[in-house]
């Protein structure tokens, strides 16, 4: 392994060692140059330092398979490349920004996930189907006239995108076969009523079979569900969370982490309480951002003080990803 200090400072080495610091320990951004004969690999931690590592995508040199990076072992770290990692590079550096909405209603002291509507999460990829209860939500109706899926696979590779052009009451099923876990569905394109008139409902087999992942409440336009995947190879960055509440209690919300792809870790609460007073909204920003490496899920729960009486919530959480 060789050293270079200069600006800024690049640490070189083999594609195994490249791999334990860059991409297992520190999650850094994979990027890469294929020039036609070899794939050269690298990535920025900060604007000081720099990885990177070399692939040869035909014969090794002989300076270096007489030094000991043989034939074989770059080979292996090729299709390692290629197959795990090459798919998901040279993605943009500057973390994009988001803030995911929701609303609730808690009955009760019971902790409460905020999602506007019911969610059903899957394990194994499947082709989806799409449906409305109402005939206006069609390609020419006066309701919603597309809608879009972004989902992740079953190893939580992603986010994708899949548009779905709806028919009415006759269910529409999706192009891809490997959707899993569903960050939202949103309505795209509508007639004049702006929004969907029907209840749209996203179901986990084609033709309209299976159960009900989800559904879109008629006129809202989105699943308002306040969760966030993250997915493989991905850091999300929480830098607030605000919510308000109408009802009679105090109240208190709080920000949970669970793994989807492995069932034998646990749920944990990963912020602060925001506690918030009845009929009242507020805010929590993070000086340090709180960070979550993907796989994982993000969930935002509401808790009433009281032990009965409902309490309706509307809650939204901002981050950075990359």
């Amino acid at each position: 392994m060789s050293v270079t200090i200069s600006a800024p400072a690049i640490i070189s080495s083999f594609w195994t060692a490249f791999k334990a610091t860059s991409i297992t320990s520190k999650s850094l951004l994979v990027q890469y140059d294929d020039d036609g004969v070899v794939y050269t690999i690298f990535s920025f931690d900060g604007p000081i330092l720099a990885y990177t590592c070399t692939i040869y995508k035909g014969a090794v040199p002989d300076s270096l398979a007489n030094n000991g990076y043989s034939q074989s072992q770059n080979d292996s770290d090729k299709s390692d490349f290629e197959t795990n990692f090459k798919p998901f590079s040279n993605k943009s550096l500057i973390a994009k920004s988001n803030i995911n909405l929701g609303y609730a209603t808690s009955s009760g002291s019971a902790l409460t996930v905020i999602r506007a509507t019911a969610y059903t999460e899957q394990t194994t990829n499947a082709q989806r189907s799409v449906v409305s209860s109402s005939a206006s939500d069609a390609s020419a109706g006066v309701g919603a006239r597309t809608v879009t899926l972004t989902y992740y696979d079953q190893t939580l590779l992603g986010p994708f995108t899949e548009t779905v052009t709806l028919n009415g009451v006759t269910p529409v099923n999706t192009v891809s076969s490997t959707i899993c876990f569903i960050e939202k569905i949103e309505v795209a394109t509508v007639g004049n009523q702006l929004s969907n008139v029907g209840t749209i409902t996203l179901k986990a087999a084609a033709a309209g079979g299976g159960v009900t992942i989800g559904t879109i409440p008629a006129g809202d336009g989105i699943t308002n569900w306040c969760h966030h995947y993250v997915g493989t190879n991905k850091t999300m960055r929480i830098v607030s969370v605000i919510a308000s509440i109408h009802g009679s209690a105090s109240g208190a919300i709080e920000v949970h982490r669970t793994i989807p792809t492995d069932i034998t870790k646990p749920e944990l609460t990963i912020a602060p309480k925001v506690r918030i007073d009845a009929g009242d909204s507020d805010k929590l920003d993070f000086e340090v951002p709180i960070l979550i490496t993907g796989p994982a899920l993000v969930l935002v729960y509401g808790r009433s003080d009281a032990s009965t009486g409902n309490i309706d919530w509307s809650v939204g959480i901002g981050y950075y990803e990359g």
